[in-house]
């Protein structure tokens, strides 16, 4: 169960703000570093905020990871510890542009900052955003095994450091107009508060998570050819089947995707394997077109936008599949409903409504 929810990104300085401004199509990319005069701009998109909140990158991913798992956690006054699963992004840009960052360190940061009681299984995760989705079956592993009762799940990320910026642009990902098919990078953090049902968190059910998978691509992003779309398929596939579902139970889509090229292959290709029943249009909405690149972060907040979406009613449908992809090989995907007894009673699901029955 998905209990709450925070984010920070360049369009927003908490989830309200952010969801709102990706529903009006609200953007700030701007030019975000410039190597030479005459050089292109590269452009971007940053969260304003003071310099004494960047004095380094331990800094700076700390007070954001902070910012986002407060409000997070604000809904929910209880004082059990809580598990805090970090995402961080690949291992190879970890281990490059945030090599003087701990992340035990970044990790105790962060709860220390929001005075969190941090269980000691708390732990982070390499890999990008679709690191959330093995974020998402170790705390079902911890909630289903007892002992805890609340996970706090989230990302932190920024692309906006010199060395990504030009590792980006060497690699020619940065849109601009030697790239009309780019991204734009940009920096955020997002968290999820769960809980198992009928647990001890008595904030209001925003959303249930019905169904995680994960796959694996073998063409990735910085490989010489283009996605296959294999990962996606596996990972889509496997949460259908985690959920006891069918694919025509989906009723829209929720992806990561960043407007590269690659990603839009990818979804072509995934899409026309997975999604083989005949429907009129299956809307997909895009977590990054407005915030920009947010790497690890990016994952819970596709994760939010579809829950909030379906919790205020401007959701095409009550099934949302979450599709995530990172720069390597993880792929990863969640079936998503508003987690109400109604849209748990359809086919497909009958044996989750025997988890929240109605009252006779």
């Amino acid at each position: 169960m998905i209990h709450g929810w925070g984010a920070v990104t360049p369009i927003g300085l908490d989830s309200r703000q952010t969801c709102a401004a990706i529903r009006a199509g609200v953007s700030r990319f701007e030019p975000v570093y410039q190597r030479l005069p005459l050089d292109e701009p590269r452009l971007g998109a940053r969260i304003p905020a003071a310099l004494g909140l960047q004095l380094t990158k331990l800094d700076w991913l700390a007070n954001m990871g902070a910012r986002a798992l407060g409000e997070c956690l604000a809904a929910e006054s209880g004082t059990d510890p809580t598990t805090l699963l970090l995402c961080l992004p690949d291992e190879a840009r970890w281990r490059g542009e945030f090599e003087e960052v701990d992340a035990d360190e970044l990790l105790a940061s962060i709860s220390d900052r929001v005075g969190l009681t941090r269980s000691p299984r708390s732990c982070w995760f390499e890999g990008g955003p679709a690191a959330l989705g093995v974020a998402l079956l170790r705390a079902r592993e911890l909630l289903d095994a007892g002992g805890t009762e609340r996970v706090a799940i989230g990302g932190v990320d920024s692309l906006l450091g010199i060395v990504e910026i030009d590792r980006l642009h060497a690699f020619e990902r940065i849109h601009g107009d030697t790239q009309p098919h780019g991204m734009y990078p940009a920096e955020g953090a997002s968290f999820l508060l769960l809980g198992r049902a009928g647990g001890s968190i008595r904030a209001p059910v925003r959303g249930r998570i019905l169904g995680v998978g994960l796959g694996s691509e073998p063409d990735t992003t910085l490989g010489p050819k283009h996605s296959s779309g294999e990962g996606l398929h596996q990972a889509v596939q496997a949460a259908v089947r985690d959920a006891n579902a069918h694919e025509h139970n989906v009723a829209f889509i929720c992806t990561n995707a960043n407007g590269e090229r690659y990603y839009d292959w990818e979804l072509t290709h995934a899409h026309l394997r997975v999604y083989r029943t005949r429907r009129n249009k299956l809307p997909t909405v895009f977590a990054q077109a407005e915030t920009g690149d947010l790497g690890a972060a990016s994952g819970p907040l596709a994760l939010i936008l579809a829950a909030n979406d379906m919790t205020l009613g401007d959701a095409p449908g009550h099934r949302c599949m979450v599709e995530l992809g990172s720069e390597g090989s993880l792929r990863a995907a969640c079936l998503l409903d508003p987690g109400t007894l109604e849209s748990i009673a359809t086919p497909g699901r009958q044996a989750l409504a025997q988890l929240n029955p109605k009252p006779e």
